[in-house]
């Protein structure tokens, strides 16, 4: 026996391992363990605890509020990157490393409460990732942008959350 626990690793699904986590490769080796397990109010980089390599003690002791503050950041990301929308690699740049993510955050914690503004939060995000992908075909990135961020917004309400400023 060795590693942490002192016993054979399994991932929770049984089969496949879980990422951050060196699983090993060999039936009934153990391994050292050594995942990322970084306190969830650390902050290793720009999403702290939660960037790449999660640990599931990190999951397990993240603040009840994280998803919220992503789904606000994310809206946040959105202001910014209508403002960038005529500057199309700037724009696609912004939308992806500020507010994509954190839009999945938020349409996840939308549908527990109203499933009508999680498809239209879907809807509006699928239409605007087609635009930044197809952007020499489809000129209309700004409208589709902007009605992202009244979806985003009304999720935010529609969840109890205060949206950021440039959205109200």
């Amino acid at each position: 026996m060795g590693g942490c626990g002192g016993g054979r690793l399994a991932s929770p699904s049984g089969s496949r391992p879980t990422p951050g986590w060196n699983w090993p490769t060999t039936p009934g080796a153990t391994s050292s363990c050594s995942a990322t397990t970084a306190s969830p109010t650390s902050r290793s980089g720009p999403g702290g605890a939660f960037e790449n390599r999660r640990s599931p003690a990190a999951w397990l002791n993240a603040p009840k509020d994280d998803g919220e503050r992503q789904a606000q950041a994310a809206v946040a990301g959105l202001c910014e990157t209508v403002e960038a929308a005529g500057d199309l690699p700037a724009a696609r740049a912004v939308f992806y490393n500020q507010a994509h993510d954190g839009l999945h955050v938020l349409n996840a914690i939308v549908a527990e409460r109203d499933r009508e503004a999680a498809a239209r939060l879907a809807e509006a995000t699928n239409t605007v990732e087609i635009d930044l992908l197809y952007a020499d075909q489809n000129p209309e990135l700004k409208p589709h942008l902007t009605a992202l961020l009244t979806a985003a917004t009304d999720a935010l309400s529609a969840s109890g959350i205060q949206p950021p400023a440039c959205a109200r």
